[in-house]
């Protein structure tokens, strides 16, 4: 399974925020690293996040409930979740059913994606 790094994170952040003219900035450094760290994250034994759905979801979700950064969490976090399908090699159909999976994962519970710092 391939992770995002933080330096991934960070600059699909920066591209969007350069893109529309602000300044990008961290807004807290602690839930990005937790967010880095945490999607690695085994359980007995177990991985936490086993399939890419899930690893691209626990992204999504994080980056918007943590609020990482000063604007764009939200676009980063929809940019987050096609770059981890893709690193994966995860086939994705820009159609109707697709689409319903990605709202879906905005819609899962937070209990098995977010975390407490």
């Amino acid at each position: 399974m391939e992770y995002l790094t933080k330096i991934q994170l960070i600059s699909l952040n920066t591209f969007i925020q350069q893109k529309q003219g602000t300044r990008a900035n961290i807004r807290d450094a602690r839930a990005l690293d937790y967010i880095i760290q945490s999607a690695h994250q085994e359980v007995f034994g177990r991985v936490l996040y086993p399939t890419v759905i899930d690893l691209a979801s626990f992204y999504f979700i994080n980056v918007i409930k943590k609020h990482v950064f000063n604007d764009a969490n939200k676009r980063t976090a929809v940019l987050a979740l096609f770059m981890v399908l893709r690193l994966n090699h995860f086939k994705y159909k820009n159609n109707h059913e697709s689409r319903l999976m990605i709202g879906e994962l905005a819609i899962r519970s937070p209990k098995k994606h977010v975390h407490n710092q």
